[in-house]
């Protein structure tokens, strides 16, 4: 029998500048949810005549954005609640990662490798046993490598966790303008990177970040989920 197709929406948050943290995190959800989920995204735009993506870093508040912005968070829990998603996030500290510990390399390309530990260690451990896995990264220089990742990934979750063996059938960067739940997830990392770091943002941010926080199942994100949860989970990631 064909197992289920579930699709694992991925994005790391800005690692830019002086920012310390950074999160690789992403959305598992089951395609033939796919549609439904991002249908209540489009109409949360729609409810406001909004044009432009859900992004964390161009977000200015303002009462309209503001309930546009909470309602894409409430969904994102109240879909967790449902079951119908899970989330999955790992967390580095970037200013004390090698980017060099196998050659020359750059921050876009450490973000590719921590991709790899997340798909292979996160979901294909947890999900490739019973689903064909297809990624969607947000398309740009840091998931350029991963894409060529995936057989290395496949061979390591089949001898290491029993998956099936070509569990990640695919890996497709898409643009996160076209993809309302790559949307979901940018929101998501970036308050979680804002608040692991107690990082000085804007007002608007500040309140959108405790908002999201106050509605975590996870209040502290310098600890790790235990290994057998599910529906949302945390991975602090020291490089070993």
């Amino acid at each position: 029998m064909a197992l289920d197709v579930l699709h694992f929406y991925s994005d790391c948050s800005s690692y830019t500048g002086d920012h310390k943290f950074a999160v690789v995190g992403g959305i598992a959800v089951k395609a033939d949810l796919v549609d439904t989920l991002e249908a209540r995204i489009q109409a949360l735009k729609g409810d406001i005549g909004m044009s432009s993506e859900f992004k964390w870093s161009s977000y200015k508040g303002g009462p309209r954005k503001r309930r546009a912005y909470h309602g894409l968070v409430d969904l994102m829990f109240d879909a967790i609640d449902r079951d119908y998603l899970h989330f999955h996030a790992l967390v580095v500290d970037f200013k004390k990662f090698d980017h060099h510990q196998e050659g020359r390399g750059s921050p876009h390309q450490s973000v590719n490798k921590l991709y790899f530990q997340l798909m292979l260690h996160d979901v294909c451990r947890r999900y490739g046993g019973k689903w064909r896995v297809l990624m969607f990264p947000d398309h740009g220089s840091d998931s350029e490598q991963i894409v060529r990742f995936r057989e290395a990934i496949c061979a390591r979750a089949y001898k290491q966790y029993g998956a099936q063996y070509g569990s990640l059938r695919a890996i497709k960067p898409l643009a996160s303008e076209k993809m309302g739940l790559l949307q979901m997830v940018d929101i998501a990392i970036g308050a979680m990177a804002a608040e692991r770091e107690g990082r000085f943002v804007k007002p608007c941010k500040d309140e959108l970040r405790a908002y999201f926080m106050d509605k975590s199942p996870v209040s502290n994100l310098a600890l790790d989920t235990h290994k057998d949860e599910r529906c949302f989970t945390v991975w602090n990631f020291n490089g070993r």
